[in-house]
């Protein structure tokens, strides 16, 4: 887990093997662009040779996952494109990208030069984001509303398409593209529900995390592991401190086959 609070509640649970404290991305106009700086900055961090990277508004739906690094055997990254109707990148840029949700990387030197550059496109273009008037972006040059523009340039998945898309490629990189299912973000259309999802990507998942912490904190419970339970009640119960304030989840379907 590396995360700028180390001493948060629930990295004192033993969810984590360890917990590695990084100094949190300040300054910018954005702090959803200063969580997206911090996560690019951690990706080359990985102990591991190989790694998969998940967004954290996902749910794993499959047990396959060791499956999926046995493609690195061929591949230096696998991506997942994303589609029109279930992002809203792709639809205003209007050309194929895949999506920052799910990169699943191999350790070499390839793919630590396309890190390095995709953290430092995105900490230009979330800086752009932040500037008035707003800089013209030659990458956005199609895009007519200044709003949609700035709103592109505070995501990752605008800067990642400037250096690497299904359709160029500059590092030279082995990368496997792989299907929706494993990326599902919600698209209504058939051919991107043939295959019952794998994993789903859904920001309704983020409202989902209280609810899935007291109930594994009740499971913890049932399974004699009190203490453990009692430290996820303590921190849900510092997050809702009014009696009557609830924890509900959010409604939630899962895309199947159509």
């Amino acid at each position: 887990m590396f995360t700028d609070l180390p001493r948060h509640a629930l990295c004192r649970t033993d969810r984590f093997d360890a917990i590695e404290a990084i100094e949190g991305v300040n300054g910018l106009a954005s702090g959803w662009a200063e969580g997206q700086l911090n996560r690019l900055r951690c990706l080359p961090r990985t102990p591991y040779r190989r790694t998969l990277h998940l967004d954290t508004d996902t749910r794993v739906l499959t047990e396959e996952l060791p499956w999926l690094f046995s493609l690195l055997d061929d591949c230096d990254v696998g991506l997942v494109e994303t589609v029109p109707d279930a992002s809203y990148s792709r639809q205003h840029f209007g050309q194929a990208m895949y999506s920052a949700g799910f990169v699943l990387y191999r350790r070499n030197e390839r793919v630590w030069a396309w890190l390095e550059a995709w953290e430092a496109v995105s900490e230009r273009n979330f800086r752009w984001a932040g500037a008035t008037p707003l800089p013209q972006v030659p990458l956005l040059n199609h895009v007519a509303a200044e709003e949609v523009r700035r709103r592109l340039l505070f995501m990752d998945q605008t800067s990642l398409v400037e250096i690497l898309s299904p359709e160029s490629n500059q590092f030279g990189m082995v990368v496997k593209t792989l299907d929706y299912c494993w990326n599902h973000s919600g698209s209504r259309q058939p051919r991107n529900n043939r295959t019952l999802v794998k994993i789903l990507h859904s920001q309704a998942l983020k409202s989902m995390t209280h609810p899935d912490i007291l109930a594994l904190a009740y499971a913890w419970r049932q399974s004699g592991r009190l203490a453990q339970a009692q430290q996820l009640y303590d921190y849900l119960a510092s997050r809702y401190p009014e009696p009557g304030e609830a924890i509900r989840p959010a409604a939630l379907s899962r895309p199947g086959p159509l």
